[in-house]
């Protein structure tokens, strides 16, 4: 008999932390998401800032690896089937699971676990008194996500990880956690979830209803989970193995949201970004090179089944690029989950994937809430006029590569303001030490601003502070070990830079909790500081 650990949660509201959170994913996610389709994935684009940022600290952390055996679990760049055979590289990821029920005091249990589909429709309808036999129970549903990670491990094969279903699962009666998860899931995670961001939870929903539609799952990238913070899988019970899903119950949808766990954009990521060429050369797709570009996800464009016929090419919607559509990868979506059984579906992630998720692990999950060894933590804090917000913009570009990590104008404004209403941002990054950085603030007026616009501070104990008569330009370079804010830089010549100001400051740690990718706070009224915050 599995044993059952009943956990019963009184309906809860959005918590002050709650609000924080839901600033942080504004910002991290794009301001224009792309709408969620109905029956799909639920997962949201990160930002370009985020994505960017992303990059620059998995190629330092290979950089790191490739060069020194301190990792006991190296990746082995060169075969990915060398690392797949070497199993005391193996990762073991424990799963817990959690059952989102509805309370009903007139079954014997106390409530009702909302599947199947058809028979919980009716009960909300009103159509049918509920009956303990229409519905599925804990015991058996747990076998059936025990199934559907039997078939994970095997789309994981060749990864360095394997998953281990514990044998205790919660049961937790909350009308609306249960029938509103998306919208409630940073008090579900932080009320029922266990283990660390070494763990992985999974939270089963009846249809999750998104944005007027529903999908099948979503998973917040791990790269957003520096503090913990709404961790986990989230998926429809319809879709686990034999869950009824038409279409969606072979058990793909949770080794698709497992890999947004590790790290794994779709396929087809930045397909439509900008309404620019999604087969263009600049498109960055899904960050990793051996997966082809697509004009779009093979769902919007195909039916899979069509492609499953004898003599019948897979589509090529990128035909000028050197690789085809990445057709049957797991991060790709399909129409029906019957065309990933037509191929080996250990084969479905590519060499570049299993090197993202080994990237991504180290950063954010076995290594989380601190910068790495090679890297600085570095405070931007910007500050504006609220009546001309659009009069400031900002850069942050590394020296020489002149790779742009952030720029207001094409991560915020152009996505609808996201100044509007706000008196600062607060930016907590961590950067590759070795690389040296040029922070940029530009007034379109020349008059700079009514208060000190934006500071630096590295590592805790080097500041430089932009003062507020800047003109049209002030400039900003630091190293982990020097700030420069001095007039000394070449400027556009419009105006003078900025004078210096370097200072011994320390931001008391009690507001900062541990890193991600990008942690970033909206100021409007009220600073909202960071806290310890986890599940």
């Amino acid at each position: 008999m599995v044993p059952v650990r009943r956990h019963v949660s009184l309906e809860t509201t959005t918590s002050l932390w709650a609000l924080v959170v839901v600033l942080l994913m504004t910002i991290l996610a794009p301001l224009g998401v792309d709408a969620i389709q109905v029956g799909q994935c639920g997962t949201k684009t990160p930002s370009h800032t985020h994505q960017r940022l992303d990059q620059a600290r998995m190629r330092s952390l290979k950089e790191r690896t490739v060069r020194t055996t301190k990792h006991n679990r190296k990746l082995l760049w060169e075969t990915c089937q060398e690392l797949a055979q070497t199993c005391n590289q193996c990762v073991n990821i424990p799963i817990y699971v959690h059952f989102l029920t509805i309370p009903d005091p007139d079954s014997e249990s106390g409530s009702i676990l909302p599947h199947p589909e058809d028979a919980f429709r009716d009960y909300l309808r009103g159509t049918k008194t509920a009956s303990e036999s229409d519905f599925t129970t804990p015991t058996t549903m747990f076998s059936m996500v025990q199934e559907n990670v039997n078939l994970v491990n095997r789309v994981y094969q060749h990864t360095p990880f394997r998953f281990t279903l514990t044998d205790d699962y919660t049961v937790t009666p909350n009308r609306n956690w249960t029938l509103n998860g998306y919208e409630n899931q940073i008090d579900i995670a932080k009320e029922l979830g266990q283990g660390g961001l070494e763990s992985m939870n999974i939270y089963l929903f009846p249809s999750l209803d998104v944005e007027g539609g529903s999908v099948y799952g979503f998973a917040p990238y791990a790269s957003f989970q520096g503090r913990g913070v709404g961790d986990g899988v989230w998926i429809d019970y319809s879709t686990i193995t034999g869950g009824g899903k038409l279409h969606n119950d072979l058990g793909y949808t949770l080794a698709h949201e497992i890999g947004h766990w590790f790290g794994l954009y779709h396929t087809f990521e930045n397909s439509r970004e900008d309404g620019g060429d999604p087969c263009s050369d600049t498109n960055k797709n899904d960050w990793v090179d051996d997966t082809g570009h697509q004009a779009a996800a093979t769902s919007e464009q195909f039916n899979c089944t069509d492609f499953l016929v004898d003599g019948v090419e897979l589509p090529n919607t990128c035909p000028d690029q050197p690789l085809r559509d990445p057709f049957f990868n797991i991060m790709n979506y399909l129409d029906n989950e019957d065309c990933y059984s037509a191929a080996d579906i250990t084969e479905s992630l590519t060499c570049g994937q299993i090197e993202r998720m080994w990237m991504q692990w180290n950063l954010y999950r076995e290594a989380a809430n601190a910068c790495h060894e090679d890297e600085m933590l570095v405070d931007i804090n910007f500050a504006f006029d609220s009546q001309f917000w659009w009069e400031t913009t900002f850069q942050l570009s590394t020296v020489g590569s002149v790779d742009t990590i952030f720029d207001s104008v094409s991560d915020f404004d152009a996505k609808g303001a996201a100044f509007f209403n706000h008196t600062s941002v607060d930016m907590y990054l961590c950067l590759p030490r070795a690389e040296e950085y040029e922070f940029v603030v530009q007034d379109s007026f020349g008059d700079g601003s009514s208060v000190n616009p934006a500071s630096i501070t590295v590592n805790e104990n080097l500041t430089c502070t932009v003062p507020a008569d800047f003109g049209f330009e002030a400039r900003i370079r630091f190293t982990e070990s020097s700030l420069k804010c001095d007039g000394n830089l070449p400027t556009t010549g419009r105006s003078p830079v900025s004078t210096s100001s370097t200072s011994s400051f320390a931001m008391p740690f009690s507001s900062w909790s541990g890193i991600g990718c990008l942690s970033t706070t909206f100021v409007t009224t009220v600073l909202f500081l960071w806290g310890s915050v986890g599940h």
